[in-house]
């Protein structure tokens, strides 16, 4: 299904390491995420904001469409620091919602297992994306992968509210943590970059009023 999805968009190639994934190789693969993440940023800051070789690799081969290619042979700024931290704080959440959902597994009436088993996998899909801390360096546009995957997330956040009990001081905390982290990205992503024309747009021209 993944090389099917692959066909229709390329993003879901990210998703292979998943099949990877196994009890006994997730160290192996968390330090390797870390450590090359860590060092294409690297190369990538002293090679002029450049992941070396890869664009010529992509035009060469014609791997990708050109329009993507021509992501890599764009050079950005300081704007990198804002996807990083915008990923890590929602890296946090779900860490933070990993977590809960463990803690709480047994409120849930059915479906304990696959609940649990779906959070996990975000997790690790969310963990995966860091290896995008390079490319964000190259352009922001590669922010696009990450927002792939904002609605799986947003149901990991509804089972962690489902898991705990109605009106509970707990429940109403988490709630209005991950709407006031949401409502942080929703800046950075709607109204900063393009002071406020989409919300403008939205108001002005839609079909209810």
């Amino acid at each position: 299904f993944l090389f099917i999805a692959g066909t229709i968009h390329y993003s879901a190639f990210l998703y292979v390491v998943l099949i990877f994934i196994k009890n006994n190789n997730k160290q192996k693969l968390v330090k390797g995420i870390i450590y090359l993440a860590f060092f294409l940023s690297i190369l990538t800051i002293i090679n002029n904001n450049k992941i070396p070789f890869l664009s010529q690799i992509m035009t060469d081969t014609e791997i990708i469409s050109d329009k993507i290619s021509n992501w890599f042979n764009n050079s950005a700024r300081f704007g990198f620091l804002i996807k990083w931290l915008e990923q890590t704080i929602v890296f946090f959440t779900i860490v933070l919602t990993k977590r809960i959902t463990e803690k709480n597994i047994k409120n849930f009436k059915k479906n304990n297992e696959k609940i649990m088993i779906y959070c996990d996998a975000i997790y690790w899909i969310n963990f995966c994306m860091f290896i995008l801390f390079p490319f964000y360096i190259v352009t922001a546009s590669f922010w696009r992968l990450m927002r792939s995957i904002v609605f799986l997330n947003y149901i990991a956040y509804a089972n962690c509210s489902d898991s705990f009990y109605n009106k509970s001081k707990e429940k109403i905390m988490y709630n209005i943590a991950i709407i006031l982290i949401l409502i942080f990205l929703f800046f950075f992503e709607i109204i900063y970059p393009y002071n406020g024309v989409i919300l403008k747009n939205i108001f002005e021209y839609n079909l209810f009023f």
